[in-house]
């Protein structure tokens, strides 16, 4: 698959499945837009990718934050037509029922179901404007 004239936008990118995600789009054509809580990993991506002839736009970003999502997606509109996501990013609050409280909880379903829908309700409308468009979302148990 070529991805050229195509932008991925990949959340959890500074690490593990999102940046091996970052590396395959790249290596095969697609412009990236990087998110990333950890701004340091999040540059060592981009600069590892760096040679591979595609533009990358790198947001540090608390995924958490929903109005921040909202913000930065609206910064991007007009200067980038994003039309493949990768809604990668995930983190965990180990524990029973009777030891997690509901503040973690709450975090995790944000993390892995409200920032998914997020992303997809305010890029969806792009996408389907324009014909084309590729939505993965990863997850895990």
């Amino acid at each position: 698959m070529v991805f050229s004239g195509h932008t991925a936008l990949i959340t959890g990118a500074g690490q593990g499945i999102g940046r091996a995600c970052a590396e395959v789009f790249a290596t095969r054509g697609a412009d990236l837009v990087l998110m990333e809580r950890n701004a340091v990993t999040l540059g060592e991506v981009a600069e590892s990718l760096s040679d591979k002839g595609v533009n990358i736009t790198t947001i540090p970003i608390d995924l958490t934050d929903l109005e921040e999502i909202r913000k930065e997606i609206s910064r991007l509109e007009g200067k980038k037509s994003v039309d493949i996501l990768v809604n990668n990013v995930g983190f965990d609050r180990p524990g029973t029922i009777g030891r997690i409280d509901t503040d973690d909880f709450q975090a995790v379903v944000n993390i892995h179901l409200t920032v998914p829908f997020l992303l997809i309700k305010l890029l969806l409308p792009g996408m389907s404007k324009a014909g084309w468009g590729r939505i993965v979302n990863v997850s895990s148990v």
